[in-house]
């Protein structure tokens, strides 16, 4: 699940993945205020994710030594995320 919080409130893309990488369209939303403001993927800004990849998951995973998940290198590449930088 990818989600940011403000004032302690989901605010902005919740994205779920499905086990193979997959976005689950389902459990996807976005949010204003911790309320639901819309379930399309279209509603989630272009390059969300890769943002996400580039800015958190990427550093924080090589900077504990782990590397990354299948399903995470799929969604870098799926997404254009350079992993070593």
């Amino acid at each position: 699940v990818v989600s940011r919080q403000l004032a302690g409130e989901l605010s902005g893309p919740q994205i779920t993945f499905n086990k193979d990488g997959s976005v689950s369209h389902r459990e996807t939303c976005c949010y204003r205020q911790g309320r639901i403001v819309s379930k399309l993927k279209s509603d989630v800004p272009e390059g969300f994710v890769a943002d996400v990849l580039r800015s958190f998951v990427v550093p924080t995973k090589k900077a504990l030594g782990i590397g990354l998940a299948p399903g995470e290198e799929l969604l870098c590449a799926a997404h254009h995320v350079d992993v070593e930088q």
